[in-house]
């Protein structure tokens, strides 16, 4: 449902606040911030969507663990879900990561197989 909510709001471009996002310290204003999305657990195949608030990719299908890196503006909010099967029991662990930095991670319950993690890029 959490998931179901997040990309809810990406769709409507609603702004997020979150707890959980907290700012990557040193990322300059040399080069766009490298972003690694990650992905582990023990899910057979889960549906991944992550990106910027702007730029959503999705991929169903996979295979953990999985990862992706890119490149993005220097202030953006990155999103990173996965959801498994109704494989109850399997947990999954997503993360975000800028300039080295894990700006966002959390961990699936045993009674979810769902995760999402937002984490915010602000170069002030």
């Amino acid at each position: 449902m959490l998931v179901g909510l997040l990309l809810g709001a990406l769709a409507a471009r609603i702004p997020w606040t979150t707890t959980e996002a907290r700012p990557a310290a040193g990322v300059g204003t040399a080069a766009p911030p490298e972003v690694l999305f990650e992905v582990t657990g023990g899910a057979a195949r889960v549906l991944v969507t992550w990106g910027s608030e702007d730029q959503l990719t999705r991929q169903n299908g996979v295979v953990l663990p999985w990862s992706a890196t890119g490149r993005s503006r220097e202030r953006a909010t990155y999103v990173l879900t996965a959801q498994g099967a109704s494989d109850v029991g399997d947990r999954i662990t997503c993360r975000v990561t800028v300039q080295g930095v894990v700006v966002a991670e959390q961990t699936s319950s045993e009674e979810s197989t769902n995760v999402a993690c937002v984490g915010a890029v602000d170069d002030s």
